[in-house]
């Protein structure tokens, strides 16, 4: 029976059997629903003779034949070839034979032309099954490797599993969803990577542990464990928030406490001081400086507890002294040495002093201490000459056994305890404690109008006022547990650096004294991500400055919030190692933090005294990246106060005389 040829309105092809004339059903394509119209060509195949059904629209036009799959032209019914005209009747005997014996030729071909096509076509029948069996065998493979793949924990494993199966069954129809999962797989394990890798940042850079996993997460959308990465993510956020806030109170605190501290140090009120640092510590439970608040606490309660027995050995030396002057003198001096931190001490020496001017032998005593103290400070100065340690000792030992009376003995004590406290440097000075050590030559020479003199002038400029001070303060915190002139092996046990190997360096900053300064450099991890520790010292090695360093620091904007608004163009940002900007695209940052330095832990009993403290200045150097400025490198200096007036002396260019 012949087809139906006609095309649908989205230009789709269609060929039903001719008993479908007048019925609808949807096109195969587009869905839009069809009805089969009735022929108006008739035609047939001229590659294999099948017939052909048209609608006059398809006139002209190509179609594919149904049968032997090639394309023919449509004509117009008019130049379709007519059908053969009828038998004379005059001949019908002929024509009938004629006929009859062509009708036998062509029923014979069409028999071997049909069982060859029933051969090919049984031939090509088998071949396709058993190609579609094996196609549907290697799916069923592989969909079975993927469902193990995608509850596997084992990420890498299932992706050699997908591999083998790749190779193994080429003929697959879901190789696509296998590359797919095998993609999905490769993602999973750059996430879990990731997960590791933020787990261990995360105990000590919770800020840069986030960052990778953000980044992870972002760049693999079609990972196997994403849903766990961001639960993972979620929860560092929170955790991240949390530590911020936490930090943010600690500060708060932190300053409270501080500015408490500094009042406190201020007042003549010893319990009234007292109980307000009490109550701020209380009311500041996590502040960072809890520790220095406490220490300060404990020696203003010893202060005043000193000043309160001090208080009642005045009361008992006075009833002494109406019996025997000698004896109060000498019970009120025993209590000034063991009340060194009373507040009333001045009162006890103005009444010493008042006793002594009252009484003769007073006096001789009075003149003999300063006789010892003066022959004292005479045999520490010919030690100091000695070119033997044990020599030098010796002659100290001597001379204190020689005037007992000398009010220096106490410091000549210290002196010789320094020396046997561990091996010294050799040289004639070193070791003996006679304040700051600088070179003969240290105020010769500083360049006027150098651009590094200028940036020291501007650092340091507001900070003090230009004088020389080589006097001992060992109450003076420069850095953590160490003080101002500490010596440096001290300053390495207190910071637990014996195991660090040091270099050292020269201190050739402007500003700073001529050759009389040096630097050791100790690598390590130190606070705020500062890799490097400097420590300067004078001539007797004795620590005098401190600066942390940190090179190539991770990007963290909020760390740069606050810079001050000094619009100063710098080019030094490394004070103790004079490094200076040379390129056009840095820039060079500064910023005070003294106010952030722990208070000094002494009270005072005058409230006038001098108090030196420490500054602290953080530099950054800046380099362009693109449209904002990263920093490459930044540095934190501690500088006492009396090596700030020093440098500015030097800076001044005034004359110095000893």
């Amino acid at each position: 029976m012949p087809d139906i040829y006609f095309q649908c309105g989205c230009g789709k092809s269609v060929a039903v059997a001719e008993t479908g004339v007048g019925q609808t059903f949807n096109c195969p394509d587009c869905g839009q629903p069809l009805t089969v119209p009735a022929p108006d060509i008739r035609a047939a195949c001229p590659h294999c003779g099948n017939a052909i059904l048209t609608p006059g629209s398809l006139a002209g036009k190509n179609i594919q034949c149904a049968n032997c799959r090639k394309y023919i032209q449509i004509m117009p019914q008019s130049e379709v070839e007519p059908p053969a005209p009828a038998p004379s009747p005059a001949a019908p005997a002929a024509v009938s034979r004629k006929v009859a014996a062509r009708s036998s030729s062509f029923n014979f071909l069409g028999l071997v032309k049909f069982v060859l096509f029933a051969g090919v076509f049984a031939v090509l029948l088998a071949i396709y099954l058993n190609h579609r069996q094996a196609v549907n065998s290697e799916s069923r493979a592989v969909a079975g490797v993927l469902e193990q793949a995608s509850a596997a924990a084992d990420y890498q494993a299932a992706m050699q599993s997908i591999n083998a199966a790749l190779s193994n069954y080429p003929q697959a129809r879901n190789r696509a969803e296998a590359k797919i999962l095998l993609q999905r797989l490769e993602q999973a394990v750059q996430v879990s990577n990731a997960l590791t890798c933020a787990t261990a940042v995360a105990a000590t850079n919770l800020g840069l542990a986030l960052e990778a996993l953000i980044q992870a997460v972002h760049h693999n959308p079609m990972a196997l464990n994403r849903p766990h990465a961001e639960a993972r993510l979620s929860q560092m956020r929170m955790t991240y928030a949390e530590k911020l806030m936490t930090s943010r109170t600690e500060s708060m605190e932190a300053m409270t406490l501080a500015e408490t501290m500094r009042s406190v140090q201020q007042m003549n009120d010893l319990p009234l001081a007292i109980k307000m640092l009490e109550n701020t510590m209380e009311n500041c439970p996590g502040a960072t400086n809890r520790t220095d608040a406490a220490r300060l606490l404990a020696k203003m309660q010893i202060s005043f507890n000193q000043t309160e027995a001090l208080s009642r050995a005045m009361a008992e030396a006075e009833s002494k002294s109406h019996n025997d002057l000698r004896q109060a003198i000498d019970f009120l001096q025993e209590a000034l040495s063991q009340n060194a931190a009373a507040v009333n001490r001045a009162e006890a020496d103005a009444l010493i002093a008042g006793w002594k001017r009252r009484n003769i032998e007073a006096a001789i005593a009075l003149q003999k201490q300063e006789n010892d103290s003066s022959a004292l400070a005479q045999a520490v100065a010919a030690a100091q000459k000695a070119q033997d340690f044990k020599v030098a000792v010796q002659i100290m030992e001597d001379a204190l056994r020689q005037y007992p009376d000398a009010t220096n003995r106490m410091a000549v004590t210290a002196i010789i305890a320094r020396i046997a406290r561990g091996e010294r440097p050799t040289g004639a000075r070193a070791g003996f404690g006679a304040g700051l050590a600088l070179s003969p030559r240290w105020h010769y020479g500083v360049s006027k109008g150098a651009r590094a003199a200028d940036d020291m002038q501007a650092l340091l400029g507001g900070l003090g006022e230009p004088n020389v001070d080589t006097r001992e303060y060992p109450s003076l915190v420069i850095y953590k547990k160490i003080t101002y002139l500490m010596p440096l092996d001290d300053a390495v046990k207190a910071l637990f650096l014996e195991k660090s190997s040091a270099s050292k360096s020269s201190v050739t900053t402007p500003g700073f004294p001529e050759n009389s300064l040096f630097y050791y450099a100790y690598p390590g991890i130190y606070e705020e991500n500062f890799n490097r520790l400097l420590l300067v010292t004078d001539g007797h090695n004795q620590v005098v400055a401190a600066q942390l360093v940190e090179a190539d620091p991770q990007k963290d904007s909020a760390r740069w919030d606050w810079w001050g608004r000094d619009t100063r163009e710098y080019i030094l940002y490394d004070l103790i190692q004079n490094r200076a900007n040379s390129s056009a695209n840095a820039q060079v940052r500064w910023k005070n933090m003294t106010f952030t330095l722990n208070p000094e832990l002494v009270f005072d009993r005058d409230a006038k005294a001098e108090r030196p403290k420490t500054h602290i200045l953080e530099g950054r150097l800046a380099v362009m990246d693109g449209k904002e400025y990263q920093t490459k490198e930044r540095t934190r200096v501690y500088l006492p106060q009396p090596i700030v007036n020093l440098i500015l002396f030097k800076l001044s260019g005034q004359k110095y005389a000893p």
